[in-house]
This record gives C-alpha cells, structure tokens and sequence, in this order.
C-alpha cells in the first residue's frame, strides 16, 4: 500500500494557496544520488479542499499542513560516483587536480 498523503500543494519551486494536492512518500531507489533518502512525489492536484481529494484518493491521509522539506544531497559520493565520466566532481571540496597547474 503506498503512502498517500493529502497537504497544502506546495514544494520548493511553487505555492498554489488554498488548493491541496495529494503526495505519495517512499525512499529514492539505488543508482539516485540520492538512494535511501525520503521521497516526496506529486501525484494529484488542484483540489479546492481535502475532502474533495479525500474523495478522489480515499486511501490517502489528511495530513493538515505540508510535509514539504528540502532534502539536501550526501556530502560523500555513492560508490559508483565516477566523476571520469561526465567530467565533474561531487561537491565543491573535491580536489582538483587542474587547480594545482
């Protein structure tokens, strides 16, 4: 059963007051960069009320305020980070071999 949840519809890059959409939580699956971690996943919205998404996705919970928060990347790699690959480094403390030319 997944975890339906019925909040505010915000998140980091939008607000739509007084509409409340419906979140699925789960965790990031391996090869994320990101692996492990909760997810928060957009699955319906623009409902003017939690009873009216309550009636669409009866499964759902009605949570009374967002459970929106940023989640920030690890500060060490996952193993198979390769940074050869795409030519870039994990994060900004990194060493970088050109930096010492």
């Amino acid at each position: 059963m997944e975890d339906m949840r019925i909040e505010p519809e915000r998140g980091a890059e939008y607000r739509r007051d007084g509409e409340f959409a419906v979140y699925v939580y789960d965790v990031y699956p391996e090869g994320s960069v990101r692996a492990g971690q909760e997810r928060r996943r957009f699955l319906d919205g623009g409902f003017t009320s939690e009873a009216g998404a309550k009636d669409a996705y009866p499964a759902a919970t009605i949570e009374g305020g967002s459970g929106y928060r940023d989640i920030p990347l690890p500060r060490t790699a996952p193993d198979w980070f390769d940074p050869s690959i795409a030519g870039e480094r994990w994060n900004d403390d990194d060493d970088d071999d050109d930096d010492d030319d």
